[in-house]
């Protein structure tokens, strides 16, 4: 459900959005900073040029040692207190229009309510907290127009100080919304491209890598992207069409899911890759060292499948291995005299592995 106070999100997608909002309010805290270090010293320089910024010129003197402090201190703390640091440039802002404002007393402000608008809608931060902050700056301003305007224009400037706290409010939320959504939007489509980009190159099944995967690898190796694998594995789940047949679809595809996370936990442990490169049939790829390794992995494997629980009748899998004691890097090549040594496996009585 959304929530005002969450610019129209639920709290879920606000809190989303929370990474975001810091970035975004610690960007325009140093751009405020920057912008007001640098404006501050040409206002008081001006001030010796215009006459009509004279009267100003002690505003404008103190405001840049202020700003220029800020710029010392933020530089300092960096990202910390991010949010304290926004609404403390903020206020100092505000200072200066009311500042501004105070000694143009025969006039209506100018500059106090356009920061009073134009800042809330640069940051973003929880709406109440904004709210509080602009509430106490009208009171403020309404305070300092009573004592030291003229009475003859205490109702404008308080009318219009109040319809700008409004609109002040209204405008950051309306822009934070958007900001939030935006984000939002963002992160989904990144998110979808990851889901593509998972699906592409994975089983959805078994989780492991797809046979499009191990092209791809096979192409990094071809090309010196990636090392080469010393191991070449070709397994295959033996009378897998039976099973099918005997328990149903559903639980072969129990039984190929089971088989997949038996593999992955091998693969979080051993320098192993495993491929589903087709039905029953996956490929690893092991980056071990020599082919006594390769043999040992391999029958790890074919025990482990004995171990599957499934509540039907045990699976078992024939495994051909090779060792790749060349510097052949057709690894199509490879696997194919794998698969030679499965067919032999399965020729031999099948569980059981055969080296090429």
């Amino acid at each position: 459900m959304s929530n005002l106070w969450y610019y129209g999100l639920s709290k879920e997608e606000y809190e989303k959005c929370t990474p975001y909002i810091k970035e975004n309010t610690n960007s325009i805290c140093r751009m405020a900073i920057i912008v007001g270090t640098i404006f501050m010293p040409v206002l008081f320089a001006l001030s010796f040029i215009l006459k009509e910024a004279s009267v100003f010129r002690m505003v404008y003197l103190a405001f840049s040692i202020v700003m220029l402090v800020a710029f010392f201190v933020h530089n300092k703390i960096k990202d910390r207190y991010v949010v304290l640091q926004i609404y403390i440039i903020t206020l100092i802002y505000y200072a200066f229009g009311f500042s501004v404002s105070i000694l143009w007393a025969d006039d209506k402000s100018t500059i106090f309510p356009l920061l009073f608008v134009l800042i809330p809608m640069l940051f973003t931060d929880k709406l109440f907290r904004m709210i509080i902050l602009n509430f106490a700056t009208l009171i403020a301003f309404i305070v300092a127009v009573i004592f030291f305007k003229d009475s003859s224009i205490w109702f404008p400037e308080i009318y219009n100080g109040v319809a700008l706290f409004f609109l002040s409010v209204i405008a950051h939320w309306m822009m934070n919304q958007n900001r939030c959504q935006g984000h939002l939007l963002r992160v989904k489509n990144e998110e979808m491209k990851k889901e593509l980009k998972y699906l592409s190159e994975n089983d959805v099944l078994t989780r492991l890598a797809n046979r499009r995967m191990l092209y791809e690898i096979i192409s990094q190796i071809e090309e010196g992207k990636a090392d080469a694998p010393y191991g070449v594995m070709l397994m295959d789940i033996d009378k897998f069409k039976n099973y099918n047949d005997t328990y149903g679809h559903t639980a072969g595809d129990r039984c190929l899911k089971s088989f997949g996370d038996m593999l992955l936990n091998i693969q979080t442990t051993h320098n192993i890759r495993f491929f589903r490169y087709g039905g029953e049939e996956f490929v690893a790829f092991y980056w071990c060292k020599t082919k006594e390794e390769l043999a040992d992995m391999a029958e790890n494997i074919r025990k482990t499948t004995n171990l599957i629980d499934l509540d039907t009748a045990p699976i078992t899998v024939s495994i051909g291995c090779v060792f790749c004691d060349s510097t052949n890097l057709d690894y199509e090549k490879w696997i194919e005299r794998a698969d030679q040594a499965a067919y032999n496996a399965k020729k031999h009585g099948r569980n059981c592995v055969v080296v090429w």
